[in-house]
């Protein structure tokens, strides 16, 4: 049954308008941009509006911690992701979803021990935790769930992840209209 549905919520993604395009059966996207130290300065190309994306590293590790490190976007990606594909999927489904909370813990080892050397870092478990506000029955928020962890390119990617536990937990809250 979730096939039959994924393939027809499939259908209605490749004929809806998003933004002022139409969707086709592929998206290009590109960051293009340079560094100076531990300072990424990256542009988003395709899929939009260009956007400035900052990367810094933590003052412990020697950066200057000015803004956000890959590992906190990375985690953001997936939070993000996942927020923005459900209000699609709950579009396409009929129901409204409200305000949403949402929490990501990590656990991350190290991958090198020596302590006068980057250690590089290797995640062990994410967990993404999404309280959403939602006029949904039980049946059509456990599909809302199953359809955006399919249709989430960057969940895909940590569900995928070998060695890796990803847990995304969801819970539904009344919808306060």
């Amino acid at each position: 049954m979730l096939r039959s549905i994924l393939k027809l919520q499939l259908n209605k993604v490749l004929i809806r308008n998003f933004s002022s395009t139409t969707v086709k059966s592929s998206l290009s996207l590109s960051l293009r941009g340079n560094s100076n130290g531990y300072i990424q300065k990256l542009e988003t190309l395709g899929g939009g509006k260009a956007h400035v994306i900052q990367n810094d590293l933590f003052e412990e590790l020697g950066g200057t911690d000015l803004h956000p490190d890959p590992i906190h976007h990375l985690f953001s990606s997936v939070s993000g992701c996942q927020n923005i594909t459900a209000k699609k999927v709950s579009e396409d489904l009929g129901i409204k979803i409200g305000k949403a909370d949402i929490q990501t813990d990590s656990s991350l080892s190290l991958v090198l021990k020596d302590p006068k050397k980057y250690p590089g870092f290797k995640i062990d478990t994410l967990k993404v935790v999404y309280e959403v506000e939602t006029n949904a029955t039980d049946e059509q928020f456990d599909q809302l769930r199953e359809l955006t962890e399919e249709l989430c390119p960057i969940a895909q990617v940590f569900i995928n992840s070998k060695g890796l536990q990803f847990d995304s937990i969801w819970v539904k809250k009344p919808l306060l209209e």
